[in-house]
């Protein structure tokens, strides 16, 4: 039913959009440090670099943690925000916003992959499976209790008039638009412009004081504006259930006292990434069988292994467990490549006993791999690298054939074009005869 309409302390949502040079990443780093500030939290400030360490020139001005993408699926974005959100970061700075739309891997090329699979190449009917990512990514920042502050860049905007004197057709510039799918702006709470003489021009804003606003090189007076319109009321508590009365602890060890006494560790959203997925590898098959026997887990593959279309499910459930586990798939590909398997086509001319052999090895290699990952200890690990593509990246069976991630840049020719997978979408399966069942 409805209640009475209360303003509780609320977090920022500010979208900075200008050209290149006016200024966005300093201005999103400097209002998020003075928000740090204002709320005694200074240094908790979390930054997603799309622009290759162009945020991290600033780190002797400012204190922050940084990750840095080469790709710009937004599902990247999202997954980044729930992490730093856990991690307790206050604010976090997404610079930019536009490479998730047309950047590597941003939603334009998500549609055009989709609409590559079709039979029509119709990219409008494609946007049906883009559409609700953009939507999840939206509301993934919305419902953060993180402030936010999002850079995007701008393009110019040109219509076509009839000129009254000549009579002829002519292109008229119209103003300029961010890079990002049309009504973004509708999502912020501000919207800023910035020129190239590094001036703040609010266009859009809920905050009344801002309304109008025009500064150059702001920084604590509009941190200090919109800290005091959010302050509000304070949020109202939850009940919390009163506990059952229980025994007093038993006298701890000298040891264990101590270590009670710890302080919790601070750690990077690097750090916390890379946690996340030391979480997520695959639980550890069994130890090697001493006696020649093959392990079942192995023969279970193989009695997967009934038809061409089979075959290649089990080859790319390996690729996906050894890139979990090892972070790359440079071992997968040095395996299959050894087997003469560059292409779906190549199974049709091995046996069976030749494509078993080759399924032993991957397996074999992934059981080795997770041995070493259980005997790492935590604080030996190097530091995680950028999140990386998952499902987008998987080998895909399009029209007979086997169509592979590309190859390190060193070895071009080796990859063919990369056609990745979106969720949920699954590639027609081409109509091509199995593999030969005679045993080598």
């Amino acid at each position: 039913m409805f209640k009475k309409a209360v303003k509780h302390e609320a977090k920022i949502r500010l979208a900075l959009v200008g050209p290149s040079g006016s200024g966005k990443t300093y201005t999103a780093l400097r209002v998020a440090t003075e928000l740090c500030k204002l709320a005694g939290n200074p240094g908790r400030i979390a930054v997603v670099d799309t622009e290759h360490g162009s945020a991290s020139k600033y780190a002797d001005i400012f204190d922050f943690d940084v990750v840095e993408l080469d790709n710009y699926d937004p599902r990247h974005l999202i997954r980044l925000i729930q992490e730093a959100e856990k991690a307790g970061y206050f604010c976090l700075v997404i610079d930019s916003l536009s490479h998730f739309w047309s950047g590597r891997g941003g939603e334009l090329e998500m549609v055009d992959r989709v609409a590559a699979r079709t039979k029509s190449r119709n990219s409008f009917t494609a946007w049906k499976e883009v559409t609700p990512v953009h939507n999840q990514l939206v509301d993934t920042i919305i419902a953060s209790k993180m402030h936010q502050i999002a850079t995007l860049r701008v393009k110019t905007e040109w219509v076509l008039e009839k000129d009254e004197r000549t009579g002829k057709t002519v292109p008229r510039k119209v103003g300029t638009q961010p890079v990002m799918r049309d009504g973004i702006e509708y999502e912020f709470d501000v919207v800023a412009d910035l020129d190239a003489e590094n001036n703040f021009i609010v266009s859009k804003t809920r905050c009344p004081a801002l309304n109008e606003f025009v500064g150059k090189q702001v920084g604590p007076e509009v941190a200090s504006t919109i800290w005091e319109w959010l302050r509000g009321s304070p949020a109202p508590a939850q009940p919390v259930p009163q506990p059952s009365p229980v025994p007093p602890p038993a006298p701890q060890p000298p040891a264990q006292a101590a270590a009670a006494n710890v302080p919790p560790r601070v750690v990077t959203a690097e750090q916390v990434a890379q946690e996340a997925r030391a979480k997520q590898a695959p639980p550890a098959p069994p130890p090697a069988n001493g006696n020649g026997e093959v392990p079942e887990e192995l023969q279970a593959l193989w009695r997967q292994m009934t038809d061409f279309k089979s075959t290649v499910q089990v080859i790319l459930d390996l690729k996906r467990d050894i890139e979990e586990v090892t972070g790359s798939d440079r071992g997968y590909y040095e395996i299959i490549y050894r087997h003469g398997l560059k292409h779906g086509n190549d199974l049709k001319g091995k046996t069976r006993g030749k494509i078993r052999q080759c399924v032993k090895e991957l397996f074999e290699y992934l059981r080795k791999c997770q041995q070493t990952l259980r005997e790492t200890p935590a604080a030996d690990e190097e530091p995680a690298p950028p999140y990386q593509a998952t499902d987008e990246d998987l080998p895909v069976e399009v029209g007979g054939t086997w169509t592979e991630q590309p190859a390190p840049a060193a070895e071009p020719s080796e990859s063919p074009e990369q056609k990745p997978l979106i969720d949920g979408v699954e590639p027609e399966e081409p109509a091509i005869t199995p593999y030969s069942e005679e045993v080598a």
